[in-house]
């Protein structure tokens, strides 16, 4: 699955590697317990804390009107006011995603999650970047219509074989879409500010 945590270290490294023109697929080393503990809690870490970051908007709004009987679950209904601030808020901490990742992946470094550091480039370099996101939006599409293996029905083989198609599908898509961050970097590291 897309989101297992021993493949975000990897697509971390795939960002990176494509960013300074390392034309390969990165390799992971998993060390001893220990360190290969750390490798998996790591990545994630990273994905969430930026997740976190580039939502806290959306975190303070929503904090802000939950007395108001404003959830999570039921601020997706269509209607002015809180719950289209609420909703646009967190469209916009998705569409940030891709470039704090890219900061973070590249920078290494989660201190350089700022504001000027992830908005300066998106908008000098808007078209190429709307590219970048419309993979992960794929990626993510995809991702959803993934099952996992099941041994209870044997006589569904072909649709077995077809979900773990569609697993394997999610992964080359994952990879593209970690690479066309790194070839954002490359090739727009002019509009960064660090």
């Amino acid at each position: 699955m897309l989101f297992g945590a021993g493949c975000w270290d990897f697509y971390l490294n795939i960002i990176y590697e494509t960013a300074f023109e390392i034309d390969g697929l990165p390799q992971i080393y998993l060390g001893t317990f220990v360190t290969f503990f750390w490798h998996i809690i790591k990545p994630f870490l990273i994905f969430f804390l930026t997740m976190i970051f580039v939502h806290l908007p959306f975190i303070i709004v929503l904090s802000l009107v939950q007395s108001k009987g404003i959830t999570y679950e039921n601020m997706w209904r269509a209607e002015i006011g809180v719950r289209l601030v609420l909703q646009i808020l967190f469209t916009l901490g998705l569409f940030f995603f891709p470039m704090a990742i890219l900061t973070i992946a590249i920078g290494r470094d989660i201190m350089m999650l700022r504001p000027d550091y992830i908005l300066v480039p998106v908008f000098k370099a808007l078209g190429p970047y709307i590219v970048v996101v419309a993979l992960l939006i794929a990626l993510c599409a995809l991702e959803m219509q993934t099952h996992e293996f099941s041994y209870s029905d044997p006589i569904a083989t072909g649709l077995s074989i077809a979900r773990l198609g569609v697993n394997f599908a999610v992964q080359v898509l994952a990879i593209i879409a970690m690479r066309s961050i790194g070839l954002f970097y490359r090739h727009y590291n002019c509009h960064l500010l660090w």
